[in-house]
């Protein structure tokens, strides 16, 4: 009885509906009738698709089968059947001991994504630049020495992952991938770039960390898509001019052989995190102005004696961290850094910090170990009202309230509490 009633119900609402769109206009009519037979299409299609996870389940029903998921140790060859799975949209082949794709990888036509890290692949083959719909490959990883001439054949490819391998070069036909937004090729044994590689108007992301890159192209300072550039341990010895980068947010050239940092470095105005950790770096830029979105500054493990005066610009600058260098003094204008949650300066020759430090309202943690410091400014410090840490390891501090810190120990949120009361008056 209840069936019956929710058919009637049912029945009456499709009568309901059916009379509500008679009296639309024709245009309303066919577009509403488009619209529901599309579904209708979309939901067949998808109860049509399949995944599977060997490829003998998937030859069963070759037209269904859209993903396929191949992984585990167990599995070292890929059959030469696997390109009659020509509706595959997804292939996955990873953590596996296979050392080889086979030819007719490049007859999936319809192959949107293709996961192949964690192998021991020393190669792709010739004929996967016949993947016109592939917008993602990630073969990290691996143990791939050479890609295939015809890379750029990918034209469709959006996201490409050849990080972790063995690469020494590039092919000048990744410059034919105009559709890529994120290119990684960290972790290889790469030493130069090909100049094409500066004709990818489309990258938005490019990581190039730990390779043996010396110099690269000045192409890429003219990507003007590009919002995060990671150069991160390679051997670089000058940067190009870089000013035309206009929405560069994120540079890292880290762990290199840089001396001194291209002036057009402070005309980004969309930076957001710059690291040059661990260069040769005696100054930094002076014009410093147009940084004004700057969060992170990260400076250590170089030969900085002063920080420029236009680092007050930075105004909404977060974390500066300018530890292991030659710092002896800092600049007044740090106290405009209002914003600055975090101030590493650390093994440094510092003899005094600047009142003006007091301004720091929202500094949490502060670190000063070993340092030289002479003078100490306990009475601003005491304004600091969010500060929880203040590392003072053989810094030197004469305040005797500081003192016990040049024992090796941080000053819990407790002592940093009882610092900020004052001084008790000697009798």
């Amino acid at each position: 009885m209840r069936n019956h009633s929710y058919l009637g119900i049912a029945l009456l609402a499709m009568s309901v509906y059916g009379t509500i769109l008679a009296q639309e206009p024709p245009a309303v009519q066919q577009k509403v009738l488009q619209s529901r037979d599309n579904n209708q299409a979309t939901n067949r299609t998808a109860a049509e698709r399949k995944s599977f996870r060997s490829i003998e389940d998937a030859l069963k029903e070759p037209d269904k089968a859209n993903r396929l998921d191949l992984r585990g140790p167990n599995i070292t060859e890929i059959p030469a059947t696997i390109g009659q799975l020509t509706n595959l949209e997804a292939l996955t082949v990873s953590g596996t001991k296979i050392v080889k794709l086979p030819a007719e990888i490049g007859k999936l036509s319809s192959l949107k994504r293709l996961d192949i890290r964690s192998n021991q692949l020393t190669e792709l083959p010739p004929e996967i630049s016949s993947l016109t719909q592939l917008q993602v490959l990630d073969a990290s990883n691996n143990k791939i020495v050479v890609l295939p001439s015809g890379l750029g054949g990918l034209k469709a490819l959006q996201k490409l992952n050849l990080g972790k391998n063995a690469l020494t070069s590039l092919p000048e036909s990744v410059g034919e991938l105009k559709a890529l937004t994120e290119f990684d090729v960290s972790e290889n044994q790469l030493t130069a770039l090909p100049a094409a590689v500066g004709t990818m108007d489309g990258l938005k992301i490019l990581r190039l960390s730990s390779n043996k890159i010396t110099s690269f192209p000045a192409a890429i300072g003219k990507m003007k898509k590009l919002s995060a550039l990671m150069l991160g341990s390679n051997q670089l010895t000058s940067l190009p001019d870089i000013a035309e980068m206009e929405n560069l947010s994120d540079l890292d050239v880290s762990g290199n052989q840089l001396s001194v940092l291209p002036p057009s470095l402070g005309k980004l105005a969309d930076l957001r995190s710059l690291n040059v950790e661990n260069n040769k770096l005696s100054t930094v830029p002076a014009d410093l102005t147009a940084m004004t979105q700057l969060t992170q500054l990260m400076l250590s493990g170089n030969g900085i004696k002063t920080l420029p005066p236009t680092i007050g610009a930075l105004k909404e600058l977060r974390y500066l961290k300018a530890s292991d260098n030659q710092l002896e003094e800092l600049p007044a204008e740090i106290g405009n850094l209002e914003k600055l949650d975090r101030l590493e300066l650390k093994n440094n020759q510092l003899k005094s910090i600047p009142p003006a430090i007091g301004k720091l309202i929202n500094l949490r943690t502060l670190d000063l170990s070993n340092n030289q410091l002479t003078q100490f400014p306990i009475t601003e410090i005491r304004k600091l009202s969010k500060l929880r840490q203040i590392m003072l390891m053989d810094a030197a501090a004469p305040d005797n309230r500081i003192a016990p810190m040049q024992r090796g120990r941080e000053m819990s949120p407790d002592k940093v509490r009882e610092m900020r009361q004052p001084s008790p008056q000697k009798q």
